[in-house]
């Protein structure tokens, strides 16, 4: 088993040298105005999506006004809040994904068109999906209603690094995806190792920078904690360190 975990760490360089030939035949196939006008529709496709996604949101604010940040308090005002906000950006990004899939479907020629749409599943939306849950649990710019007990610092620090990890784990799913698509050697599938642990050293350093303000957020919104609940929320960042590392143990030691 001890083999089949290391066995990836030991031949970096097949999966690499693998996975740079795959990007290397696909160039090939471009000429610089090949080059150009693929991401010429790329961009198009971005910005149109973005725009109109801007516009429809503004078009909400007539049927769906957004209460003030300052009116009202409890979880009542916060969830109602935290709801409408939370429909009106998940129906933009819905509007944002239909257009700019029309227009690569529109403008991209067939050969690529694949590439494009795993792009924009996988390099755009996850990122943007990721954002929009959880500003809607942190809240890092409205601590009034923030549904959770994190300071501002731990609410935007977890904000800004959730979309680092979906990012992450965006571009291991492009990667996987574009490999099947170009027929890349199977050796390129390895990349996806060196993935996995990169995602799971950037959770470790994310536990590790917040530390106190994960453990005091497990504690919540009473002071008044026993020394043993108090004890345990102290761990907790320990006992999420422990389940990442303890889930790639398990995956690629005792089921490998």
């Amino acid at each position: 088993a001890w083999r089949a975990a290391i066995r990836p760490a030991q031949e970096i360089g097949a999966p690499l040298s693998a996975q740079t030939q795959a990007f290397s035949e696909f160039a090939s196939k471009l000429s610089n105005a090949s080059w150009m006008f693929l991401l010429s529709v790329a961009v198009a496709a971005i910005a149109a999506g973005y725009a109109l996604e801007r516009v429809f949101r503004a078009s909400m604010l007539r049927w769906l006004p957004q209460p003030l940040a300052d009116s009202g308090t409890g979880i009542q005002a916060s969830l109602v809040f935290l709801t409408k906000r939370l429909v009106r950006e998940a129906a933009g990004v819905v509007v944002f994904v239909v257009v700019s899939a029309a227009i690569v479907d529109f403008l991209m020629p067939d050969a690529f068109e694949q590439y494009a749409f795993a792009a924009l599943m996988t390099l755009v939306l996850a990122p943007r999906v990721a954002y929009t849950i959880v500003r809607f649990v942190l809240t890092p710019k409205f601590p009034k209603h923030r549904l959770v007990f994190a300071d501002d610092e731990t609410s935007k620090f977890l904000t800004r690094h959730s979309v680092g990890m979906a990012l992450v784990i965006g571009t291991m799913q492009f990667v996987s995806q574009f490999n099947v698509l170009s027929g890349a050697p199977d050796q390129a599938s390895s990349i996806v190792f060196w993935f996995d642990i990169l995602l799971r050293v950037y959770f470790v350093w994310i536990v590790w920078r917040s530390w106190h303000g994960l453990a005091r957020m497990m504690k919540g919104f009473d002071d008044e904690v026993s020394p043993w609940e108090s004890r345990i929320a102290g761990t907790y960042p320990v006992f999420a360190i422990i389940s990442v590392l303890g889930m790639w143990w398990l995956i690629n030691v005792i089921a490998s």
